[in-house]
């Protein structure tokens, strides 16, 4: 049978020393984590530009074939819209993304110039307007025409490289940031890879 000082005994909380303790360990793990987890959230943005690229040049490829007809992927320093979308010309860092094509109209029985697809830089960035973006992007030419096969006027393979100068150098030069490339071949073959793989074999690989 227990005592009343055994009782209470097996029944009391925590001593001020040991909620202390453990406080002190609980704010040590959460400042080792705290460097991890912010190059987590910066690669993060990097991948997601990467992912979203990507899927915007497949789109154009797509729809060349689609309409039986040229496509242009665009990446452009102009916000495009239906206004300006036919004189917008190319640039090898912008982030703001155009596609257009020639499209049939049976009215007229021609090929006339269609906005098919547009993106913001600052779109889904939860950035303002104005600010310079985080995430960078470099590209050979800035433009890719895909044809009715699926192939492109390419006269050499266009690589857009997407970097994060905000979270770091790339891990290919020691840094913390995984950037991405995304590669579109003459032949009309995208894909995204990961320059710092340089295993043969491996798929990551560019």
């Amino acid at each position: 049978m227990l005592t009343a000082s055994a009782s209470l005994r097996r029944h009391q909380g925590f001593s001020l020393i040991e909620l202390m303790v453990g406080l002190a360990l609980l704010a040590f793990v959460l400042m080792m984590g705290v460097p991890a987890f912010g190059a987590f959230l910066q690669n993060q943005k990097l991948r997601d530009v990467a992912t979203s690229t990507l899927a915007a040049v497949q789109f154009a490829r797509t729809e060349a074939i689609r309409v039986n007809g040229n496509v242009d992927f665009i990446m452009t320093d102009t916000t495009p819209d239906v206004s300006n979308f036919t004189g917008l010309t190319a640039s090898t860092s912008g982030r703001n993304l155009l596609i257009r094509g020639n499209v049939y109209n049976p009215s007229t029985g021609q090929n006339e110039p269609k906005l098919l697809e547009m993106k913001g830089a600052h779109e889904g960035s939860g950035q303002a307007q104005d600010t310079t973006a985080v995430v960078q992007v470099t590209a050979t030419t800035g433009q890719v025409t895909f044809t009715p096969l699926g192939g492109t006027t390419l006269a050499a393979d266009e690589v857009i490289q997407i970097t994060n100068p905000a979270g770091g150098t790339c891990h290919a030069s020691g840094g913390t940031m995984r950037c991405l490339n995304v590669v579109i071949t003459r032949g009309g073959q995208v894909r995204m890879c990961d320059p710092a793989v340089t295993a043969a074999g491996d798929t990551r690989r560019c």
